[in-house]
């Protein structure tokens, strides 16, 4: 901080001084980038810019300005339950970089926010189209396709992925989760009980809580009560803390029938 300070202090001098202005704003254009103010960063380029400052390096780094500013923008709109916003913003970022994946995969998930699977579904194609080997651009586009009642496509896509991605996703329970749905929905019984097992055996592997939780919320979404339950107890073996678990898991009781479960879990609740 004590560097980003002084160094704040050094550029706005220089961008006062007659033969230096440029090489200011330029050096305060990069301070701002590494403080996450993107559009103090955009500022400073620009009148960088203007002062006749000329290169393939400040484009590039303007170009990431926008970009970030944008996904910046769209993920504080998420966080206030503005999905149209988010969506907007998300959108800005892909036509400034239509090849990066983060604006393509989060403009998805606004839109699977917003119950829009359909056009989820185009934005997730064609980030797996640019990005085949990226694991989260075929679960996005899976899961649009779940979302959309489109079953066999997602059994169908499942079968193009990639070798390599899918022995990375060959342990994820948020992925095995998505084929069970998609198995069951087609009255798959064999290879749903073999999904089963492997869920199974992907939650109580190495890992965190967060693809349990996902697998455990896509569950319950398709009311496959016992499975949910089943992967928010191991989420909560995980992280006894994961709010959400907790949630789902005591749902999940409610909605199965078993109540009287329900609150004894409540009362062992953190």
């Amino acid at each position: 901080m004590l560097f980003r300070s002084e160094a704040t202090s050094h550029f706005t001098v220089m961008a006062k001084e007659p033969g230096h202005a440029a090489r200011g704003e330029l050096g305060l254009g990069y301070v701002s980038m590494r403080q996450n103010d993107f559009q103090a960063a955009i500022n400073h380029f620009e009148r960088a810019r203007a002062k006749g400052v000329r290169s393939a390096t400040l484009d590039k780094v303007l170009k990431e300005a926008h970009y970030w500013g944008a996904m910046s923008s769209g993920n504080e709109a998420l966080q206030a339950k503005d999905v149209t916003k988010a969506a907007a913003e998300f959108e800005n970022a892909r036509k400034v970089d239509s090849h990066r994946p983060e604006a393509a995969e989060a403009l998805g998930g606004s839109m699977m926010a917003a119950r829009d699977p359909q056009h989820a579904e185009e934005v997730f194609a064609t980030d797996v189209k640019n990005n085949p080997d990226r694991p989260d651009a075929w679960l996005g586009w899976m899961n649009s396709l779940l979302e959309a009642g489109k079953f066999d496509r997602v059994l169908s896509v499942q079968q193009n992925i990639p070798p390599a991605v899918r022995a990375q996703l060959a342990h994820r329970p948020d992925y095995l989760a998505m084929l069970l749905c998609a198995e069951l929905a087609q009255g798959n019984a064999a290879d749903s009980r073999m999904l089963r097992d492997r869920i199974a055996k992907a939650s109580a592997g190495s890992g965190g809580a967060d693809a349990d939780v996902e697998a455990a919320r896509l569950l319950f979404r398709y009311s496959y009560f016992d499975d949910a339950s089943r992967l928010s107890v191991a989420a909560l073996n995980r992280d006894m803390n994961n709010s959400e678990a907790w949630q789902i898991l005591i749902q999940a009781e409610h909605m199965a029938g078993r109540d009287r479960n329900a609150m004894t879990i409540i009362g062992r609740m953190p």
